[in-house]
């Protein structure tokens, strides 16, 4: 009776343990979000609440030439559609503001998904899977949403479109967006003037004076 050689054996286990590391990488991401789902089904944790923006809306408005800003920039909280907590920002590029609101390009850094010292804490998906994010800033009052962007995805200042009643992002792709607060210095933001009148279909970021 015949047996099967210990250095091939050896090179079957190998191949079945890189198979089976090579599966769980790949479905990292899905695992993650199964189990979030199935602690929430389970009654562990709770969903945030949605955002209130995001709504696809006939609109008209400006499109502002690119910004720049040198001052602070320091995000916090996360009050809707989100259970991270954010600790730091970094602004990459300051895409086009009116005055009123300032949009950014940003990094944003987290700790964990859920309230510090709840005993669900965890470290946050979102985390590793993307922290560049498009910043939506109410420069009177602070308030901010923010939406992710995909590895290849650029938003530039014509795809900002500043209204009577807001901030618009041109397009009719539903996005989901994160509330928070952005402490920064409107004096040293330094604005172009209005380029282009467009109307249209697009997403409604921010209401006029939230």
């Amino acid at each position: 009776m015949s047996s099967t050689p210990k250095p091939l054996l050896s090179l079957i286990l190998v191949v079945g343990f890189l198979v089976v590391g090579l599966f769980f990488i790949q479905h990292f991401f899905e695992i993650l979000l199964f189990l979030d789902e199935l602690r929430i089904r389970l009654g562990l944790a709770k969903l945030p609440p949605p955002c209130p923006v995001g709504e696809l809306v006939n609109a008209s408005g400006y499109v502002y030439g690119p910004c720049q800003y040198d001052g602070p920039f320091k995000p916090s909280g996360a009050t809707c559609n989100s259970s991270m907590v954010i600790i730091g920002g970094q602004v990459l590029s300051c895409i086009a503001s009116d005055g009123r609101y300032a949009v950014f390009k940003a990094r944003l850094s987290y700790d964990e998904c859920w309230p510090p010292g709840n005993r669900l804490a965890k470290t946050c998906l979102a985390v590793l899977a993307s922290s560049k994010y498009v910043v939506f800033v109410d420069l009177r009052s602070g308030e901010a949403v923010a939406t992710s962007l995909s590895v290849s995805e650029a938003i530039g200042e014509k795809d900002v479109v500043f209204g009577k009643d807001g901030v618009y992002l041109r397009g009719d792709r539903p996005r989901d967006f994160i509330s928070l607060r952005v402490e920064l210095d409107p004096t040293k933001l330094r604005i172009s003037q209005p380029v282009e009148l467009v109307n249209g279909t697009m997403i409604k970021v921010i209401p006029a004076g939230s």
